[in-house]
């Protein structure tokens, strides 16, 4: 409204434009109207001072500014003549416009060049300008560069096609060319021959450029003459199944020879034939089948009859099934295992044979010396990567003064990741952690100098503590009290136990039942019990076994009945208040055996792992120590509580992929015949799979380049994960980080890696670590490094035929070119308008000023 009224007003040789319409530029004119003519009548009312007036008239003009602003106002220049400039030619080299062969090729060149001979013969003064020619793919590569115009028609005709392009960027070639005009004298002029199906690139933003710049883009259009021949379409499933054959599914056009492999192994290829009758698309299928579980991938390429480029493709899937397991020595206790979990390959000590590509390896009853030089570093690499380690020590060898098989283990490289050791010296030197727990008698019979004397021989103990050491003290009367827990006994846990025990006040009955019974719910793994009390009434009723070390102390010569269990029992004097407590929980154990007859019946440490534990027999176990809380998990012991594990287990807490196991004993044949002993050989073996969870997440990967995009979705019943973090590890022990966001749906993540893809392919593993719980190791193929086969990387060319007409009508209309088909087009002398220059940004500043001086005014006293 406001603007439009002065909408081609020249000034300066510059015109006023108003490009913004429409009704919310109408809305915002009309409401500034308003406000101009409210602040008019406000002005001239017979009671405004002459300074109000003022205030009133620069209201209006604010008011009349920014209704003049809402139209985005802009001064064009006239356009200037420019004397020479240049002619860029840009020629699609992508695979849809090669279809017609080298002679049709040839023959669309020359077509191109007749009609750029023709406009350059209509130049007024052809000696100034100058001409270059590209070719587009999936990017834009100069070809000919020419100082004089007149070879510009020779140049097109010859420059040699080179290879056919896979994918068409015009927007890539309109920017090279808009770039080489601007690097001209002058103006200029684009010649695009094209059938406009482009893959790549923002063409209509630089089409937007070439028409502010006043630079036509003359189309000489050249239909793809028929459909591609070759691969249109591949899939492959996003998951199989371990074992059973994998289909590949596609649809290709013509004749030609199909090729793939599987992770780039067992390649396989065959000719298809065109169908005689037809030429549309015929599908394809390919039975394939995957050797490991994991993530891998296919490579499928096609070779048409036509001589057309290969298009070759990478697909992934995810390939769930049994975990493998690799078996050594005579382990018939295995054959229990559900075979729908696990799959078993046996081997001999001797065969060449990778661990690496197995789930586990089960040594059971051989020595390292059984093997080739160097296997313990190998089955150590493998572990690295996922893979999990067994050792069973088997039956006893020699004498129970023999070191035992296990030892043997413990000398080479998986000595340090192993969860035991059964070096006597070594248990001296540095023990484990120990869980110390004191359960207090506190009854009423305690009272008087009883009490007086357990709180001090329960503060000796303490003092006997280290850090790495844990503690509990369990008071107890009637009931069992508040347990004080630390799990570590720093000198302050030391000082807050003793103010606990201090606090303690004596009464009530003796519950040493119940009491005994939530000590062994708190036990843990290398515990040791100490039970300071009177042996009084209430004591002859314990029914459970600690499963600990356990020391009774007798206050006050006091005693306890044989009934119950210990390990060491102390009767102290009459008056005893402190001084040197000698206790065999805390002597260094001297032991000159190696060896623990049987037989026995293993009780599991913790309720959650009772299936390790079957009511089988044990012959007998080699006597070792586990190594510290938490990297070991001790999940089977002896029955008369001494930290002697039948079964342990144990993450590496520094390569938390390292999970090793130990099977101090002969591992009972029986367990293959009950379903108990099956259930306990799933529950072992279990422990060992660092991928023991294959249903938990759904894993889409693709590749572009160097680069993979992964996404992984959280399935099953267990709530959906906020946070998620991943990496892969490869072969080399190199961890590359996987940045992962939340994408869309709750328990989804998406995230990108470019995890150093060589020439050829590589074992790796894809790390998921959900947070609280121990991490999902994925084997993953990871794929050879791409090798392009067109110019640059993009989609692949559309495998259509005919124009993209609409794109070609567009270029012309916006640009003011021509239809070279129809026209050529003629240059008196080419004159170019430089960029519309916005003055709205000044408008409203200066309006800005106007109201804010309109309301100082307005405001001044009367």
């Amino acid at each position: 409204m406001i603007c439009s009224l002065l909408e081609g007003l020249i000034v300066s040789q510059s015109e006023l434009l108003c490009p913004a319409k429409g009704w919310p530029t109408r809305a915002a004119e009309a409401l500034a109207l308003t406000a101009a003519l409210v602040s008019l009548v406000w002005a001239v009312m017979p009671t405004r001072r002459s300074l109000h007036r003022l205030a009133g008239l620069m209201a209006v003009l604010a008011a009349l500014g920014f209704g003049f602003a809402a139209a985005l106002p802009a001064m064009q220049a006239e356009a200037a003549a420019r004397i020479g400039g240049t002619y860029a030619v840009l020629i699609d080299n992508s695979e849809s416009q090669t279809r017609g062969g080298e002679v049709a090729d040839r023959q669309a060149r020359s077509l191109l060049a007749e009609r750029v001979g023709r406009a350059i013969a209509r130049l007024p003064e052809p000696q100034r300008w100058s001409g270059r020619v590209f070719h587009v793919g999936a990017a834009a590569s100069e070809v000919a560069r020419l100082d004089q115009i007149a070879a510009l028609p020779d140049a097109i005709a010859a420059a040699d096609p080179g290879p056919p392009a896979q994918a068409t960027n015009l927007a890539a070639g309109l920017g090279a060319a808009l770039a080489a005009i601007d690097e001209g004298p002058g103006s200029g002029s684009i010649f695009l021959m094209t059938d406009g199906l482009i893959t790549d690139g923002e063409t209509e933003r630089e089409i937007a450029r070439a028409a502010a710049l006043a630079i036509p883009i003359h189309v000489l259009s050249r239909p793809a003459e028929r459909p591609a021949a070759g691969l249109l379409s591949y899939d492959i499933g996003p998951d199989q199944a371990l074992g059973r054959p994998a289909v590949l599914r596609g649809t290709i056009l013509g004749g030609g020879r199909l090729a793939w492999d599987v992770n780039g192994e067992n390649p396989g290829e065959q000719t298809v034939e065109a169908p005689p009758a037809s030429r549309g698309p015929q599908g394809l299928r390919v039975e394939i089948s995957f050797a490991r579980r994991g993530i891998g991938y296919v490579t499928l390429g096609f070779h048409p009859d036509t001589g057309a480029v290969l298009r070759q493709e990478r697909v992934f899937t995810l390939v769930r099934g049994p975990a493998h397991l690799l078996v050594y020595g005579p382990a018939r206790w295995i054959e229990g295992a559900s075979r729908a979990d696990y799959a078993i390959t046996r081997a001999d000590a001797s065969d060449p044979v990778k661990p690496a590509s197995y789930d586990a390896v089960i040594v059971d009853g051989l020595a390292p010396g059984a093997f080739p030089v160097g296997f313990p570093d190998g089955l150590l690499a493998a572990a690295a990567a996922g893979t999990g380690i067994l050792i069973v020590n088997g039956p006893q060898r020699g004498s129970i003064e023999d070191r035992q098989l296990i030892a043997d283990w413990e000398a080479t490289a998986l000595g340090p990741v192993l969860p035991v050791h059964s070096d006597p010296q070594k248990f001296i030197a540095d023990p484990p952690r120990r869980d110390v727990l004191i359960i207090l008698d506190l009854s009423g019979s305690m009272d008087g100098p009883r009490a007086a004397a357990a709180k001090p021989l329960a503060k000796a103990i303490l003092r006997a503590l280290r850090p790495v050491d844990s503690l509990t003290i369990l008071p107890f009367a009637s009931n069992p009290g508040a347990p004080f827990n630390r799990a570590s006994v720093t000198e302050a846990a030391k000082r807050d136990a003793e103010a606990f025990i201090d606090r303690l006040t004596v009464g009530g009955g003796t519950n040493a039942k119940a009491a005994m019974r939530q000590a062994g719910a708190l036990r843990g793994n290398n515990c040791q019990f100490f039970i300071i009390g009177d042996g009084d009434q209430g004591y002859s009723a314990v029914e459970s076994s600690p499963l600990c070390f356990t020391t009774l102390i007798g206050v006050e010569g006091t005693s306890f009945p044989d009934a119950v269990k210990r390990d060491q029992y102390k009767r102290l004097p009459l008056g005893w208040r402190g001084g040197e407590l000698k206790l065999e929980a805390f002597e260094p154990e001297q032991r000159d055996a190696f060896w623990r007859e049987g037989p026995f019946v293993p009780i599991a440490v913790e309720a959650a792992d009772a299936s390790l534990a079957p009511p089988l027999a044990v012959a007998g176990i080699a006597l070792t120590y586990a190594r510290p809380w938490p990297a070991t998990r001790i999940h089977l012991i002896p029955p008369d509580g001494r930290p002697d594990p039948v079964f342990a287990v144990r993450r590496d807490p520094d390569r938390p992929l390292i999970v090793a196991g130990v099977f101090s004993g002969a591992v009972p044949d029986a367990w293959a015949r009950t379903p108990k002993g099956k259930e306990a050989s799933d529950a072992l073996l279990r422990k060992l799979i660092s991928w023991d969870d294959p249903q938990r997440f759904d894993i889409d990967l693709r590749q572009a380049g160097a680069e993979l995009a992964v996404r992984i979705t959280a399935q099953g019943d267990e709530p959906a994960p906020n946070r998620l973090s991943a990496s892969i590890l490869l072969a080399s022990g190199t961890t590359v980080p996987l940045a992962l966001t939340p994408d869309g749906p709750l328990g989804v993540f998406a995230g990108t890696v470019r995890p150093s893809l060589g020439a050829a392919p590589q074992q790796a593993t894809l790390v998921i670590e959900p947070d609280g719980k121990d991490p999902q190791a994925i084997p993953l193929t990871l794929p050879p490094l791409e090798q392009s086969n067109s110019r640059g990387s993009g989609t692949p060319e559309l495998l259509t035929a005919g124009l993209n007409g609409a794109l070609l009508a567009q270029m012309r209309e916006a640009t003011g070119g021509l239809d070279l088909r129809y026209d050529v087009p003629s240059v008196a002398a080419q004159a170019q308008r430089p960029p519309p220059l916005a003055i709205w940004p000044a408008v409203v500043g200066l309006s800005a000023v106007l109201f804010a001086a309109s309301l100082f005014l307005g405001g001044a006293r009367r």
